[in-house]
């Protein structure tokens, strides 16, 4: 705004007065000045300063109070890590909510928001804060790992199923011969996903494909026309008909994965592959 000389008169008064040390007097006058003028963020920062020492708590408030005039990602960026050390989380937290309104492109932000939303058990707050930082940086692993348990606190595994399969496709086409952050534990939580929505056909899936992934197969897509997992069994172990002297080419598989296996088969109603999975796991859930 447009300063009258008055107010102009009593910010250099007030100024002066806090550089000679004389902290009331410059606090009268930079009060004096808001009262005439309260939209000067140059008041409302001395006036905080001549607080800070003594009374942190209330030259919190007035440096809030400055930061709605100023609208500095920083600032509130700042105010919200201070409201948190002196223990006012909700406020942090508003704090932080204010920072990406004027920046939902701010990562910083975004993570200190779902890190302190995700505190106070506000999940929807938390799930906004990552599905924003997941809009900026697609398929962000840390991002995903973070947000697979507020999903699960809100009950919307179908979400947690789009981003990790999403994740996973996007991996697997950038990173074909399997390396890449996605990793073991990822297609397990997809695998446990898709189980706890009743689909354990599509976590069959996700664990075979997988594991051939990682391995460096992701090309073997024959093997997705076995009904069974044979080509996980463990070698010199033949299955119920089959010729043991006929040498089958079969693949290692993790300990976790062939958990999920026997699950999903049970799940299907397939008992038999089931004790087959677990057997190969020494998984005695029989």
């Amino acid at each position: 705004p447009q300063l009258s000389q008055q107010v102009k008169a009593l910010l250099g008064e007030g100024n002066a007065a806090y550089v000679s040390q004389n902290i009331p007097e410059a606090a009268r006058l930079m009060e004096e000045a808001i009262w005439i003028e309260p939209r000067v963020p140059a008041a409302w920062a001395t006036l905080a300063l001549c607080y800070q020492d003594e009374q942190p708590e209330k030259a919190l408030k007035l440096k809030i109070i400055r930061a709605h005039l100023v609208h500095d990602v920083d600032l509130w960026l700042s105010l919200g890590s201070e409201s948190r050390g002196l223990g006012y989380l909700q406020q942090a937290l508003y704090c932080y909510r204010k920072a990406c309104t004027l920046d939902t492109s701010d990562v910083n932000a975004q993570w200190e928001r779902a890190s302190l939303a995700k505190e106070l058990g506000d999940f929807r707050t938390a799930k906004t804060a990552l599905l924003a930082i997941l809009k900026q940086y697609p398929h962000d692993i840390v991002a995903l790992e973070e947000l697979r348990p507020v999903l699960v606190e809100l009950s919307e595994i179908t979400k947690g199923i789009e981003l990790y399969q999403a994740a996973f496709d996007s991996y697997q086409e950038r990173y074909p011969t399997g390396i890449g952050g996605f990793g073991d534990i990822h297609i397990i939580i997809l695998a446990d996903f898709y189980n706890s929505i009743n689909d354990p056909e599509m976590a069959i899936l996700t664990i075979r494909r997988g594991a051939r992934w990682l391995q460096g197969r992701g090309d073997q897509r024959f093997w997705d026309n076995e009904l069974d997992d044979r080509e996980f069994d463990l070698p010199n172990m033949a299955r119920r008909g089959q010729d043991p002297s006929i040498m089958v080419m079969t693949f290692p598989l993790d300990l976790n994965f062939r958990h999920r296996l026997a699950i999903s088969q049970l799940m299907l109603g397939d008992h038999e592959e089931g004790k087959v999975c677990s057997s190969r796991s020494k998984i005695f859930l029989f």
